[in-house]
């Protein structure tokens, strides 16, 4: 209820590292979830948050939505579920960037 004290430095951080916690734990509270449906799971730290690409079995695309639907979230923080996607998160990455994976 209301907004969060950002009055000084250290009641911004310490939001700011809540918010982190509570992100973290509802990371983890996924991937539990989601291993149900899906036995390849990434997590990526983006700019604002994380993303979480689940590689599911062709078939399984319903049961994924609805495990992925029905994971709750803090208000604090934002759901949003999409795809199918091209597995391209799951390739490796000389094949991803193979320019790079060369010069190793």
């Amino acid at each position: 209820p209301g907004h969060p004290d950002l009055s000084s430095g250290s009641a911004y951080l310490r939001n700011k590292a809540g918010l982190q916690q509570v992100l973290e734990d509802s990371t983890e509270e996924a991937k539990r979830t989601l291993s149900a449906v899906s036995n390849e799971i990434r997590i990526r730290e983006v700019k604002n948050g994380k993303r979480i690409y689940c590689r599911v079995p062709r078939g399984h695309e319903n049961l994924f939505r609805t495990s992925a639907q029905g994971i709750a979230v803090p208000a604090s923080i934002e759901k949003r579920t999409s795809g199918p996607w091209p597995a391209s998160e799951f390739l490796s990455e000389s094949v991803k960037m193979p320019e790079i994976a060369g010069k190793r």
